[in-house]
């Protein structure tokens, strides 16, 4: 059904208008969810080239599609990119809107569910600097 919604919206209003596009993860989102994990990345992949070309890095929109692809890349044996794209997020929404910015936090908690499964080493002090954060944002 949602499908049939995909191609409906993108017939009315283009496939690249921003609430096309909007599905267009949900159904990546959905794929994911029923057991496709790598059809999540390849979907997310796709659609986050055509975000960035469209709404530019720093779009909402844009940053939630990268979150989302990490989430599914780790989901797929991958934790390791996983982490890193992350990373690389965690730092541009600390750029954009602070550390304390509950999306900031919550990025920074889905880089520490990675990294531990990926055995990297400052783990600990991520989690020490989460809490700290965590706190701030409670206040």
């Amino acid at each position: 059904m949602l499908r049939e919604v995909y191609e409906t919206q993108a017939r009315l209003l283009g496939p690249l208008h921003p609430d096309t596009l909007v599905i267009q993860g949900n159904l990546a989102q959905w794929r994911g969810q029923a057991g496709d994990h790598v059809g999540a990345v390849v979907a997310l992949e796709d659609l986050l080239a055509t975000k960035l070309g469209i709404l530019g890095p720093n779009h909402p929109h844009t940053l939630a599609t990268r979150g989302m692809l990490a989430h599914w890349r780790g989901q797929s044996g991958d934790p390791v990119t996983a982490a890193a794209e992350l990373r690389a997020l965690y730092e541009d929404l600390i750029r954009l809107f602070g550390p304390t910015h509950p999306e900031s936090a919550r990025t920074h908690s889905s880089l520490v569910h990675w990294r531990s499964r990926t055995q990297i080493a400052n783990v600990d002090g991520d989690y020490q600097q989460q809490q700290g954060q965590r706190s701030v944002v409670v206040r």
